[in-house]
């Protein structure tokens, strides 16, 4: 997802923002003819359609950013599974007694899908319009994004690990496969950036949306060349 996306909602309401304070401006204050007071009748009727487009779009953003979440997880606890199995199929074939291991690299699976439950796209998305409600809501949306990749990142690494276990005890030349050592995905304060969103008078909020684009995006590439490591050792044991 481009970086930019997120962002234009929230940058349309600025300007909205501020072009309806000057027509403001020109409804108390008319220093022309009688009739240029039509313009901010006209004008807060276009922006009412326009925030309400804004708000849709922001829908989409949210489900976008749950749903691509959930694709993600799925994926990632599929090549795990498959990763098992096929160790499993391997160390059979050499007779290779790994059964202890394997029970821990089960285990961590298991211990994943649990933490990696899915979170419904559509409802969270649509939740934000309630009245009053609906922007705490987004705030929670915005917590648990950061958070479920962060617990994500880290189960990773622990399925990983497990599994780099069993594999050497397959094959000795096999080299332990994880993400980069200087790699770890941020962990966000929740509560840091509600006061700091405050603080400036919600411009903050546009870095806020902009890091739960960026540290995805970030995570899949680690994830892709993480996962051509594990291919190439794979194919060695194969």
């Amino acid at each position: 997802m481009p970086v930019w996306l997120p962002l234009l909602p929230f940058i349309l309401i600025l300007i909205l923002a501020y072009v309806s304070t000057i027509g403001i401006r020109i409804l108390i204050h008319p220093r022309f003819r009688p009739g240029i007071i039509v313009f901010p009748i006209v004008w807060y009727m276009i922006a009412s359609i326009i925030l309400i487009a804004v708000h849709l779009f922001n829908v989409y953003i949210v489900y976008r950013w749950i749903d691509r979440r959930n694709k993600h997880f799925r994926r990632v606890l599929k090549l795990f599974e498959s990763m098992r199995d096929y160790i499993v199929v391997v160390s059979t074939e050499r007779g290779v007694h790994v059964k202890g291991k394997l029970q821990l690299l089960e285990r961590d699976i298991r211990d994943a899908g649990y933490e990696w439950g899915e979170r419904d796209a559509l409802i969270w998305a649509i939740l934000q319009l309630i009245p009053i409600i609906g922007l705490p809501i987004l705030i929670y949306v915005y917590h648990f994004l950061n958070k479920d990749f962060y617990t994500h990142s880290k189960m990773e690494r622990y399925v990983l690990s497990s599994f780099s276990s069993v594999a050497l005890e397959v094959d000795p030349s096999f080299k332990p496969v994880s993400f980069h050592p200087d790699y770890e995905f941020p962990d966000r304060s929740t509560a840091i950036y509600i006061v700091a969103t405050i603080a400036t008078l919600g411009f903050f909020i546009l870095y806020w949306v902009y890091t739960l684009t960026k540290d995805p995006n970030e995570h899949f590439k680690e994830h892709r060349i993480m996962e051509d490591k594990l291919l190439e050792e794979l194919s060695k044991i194969g």
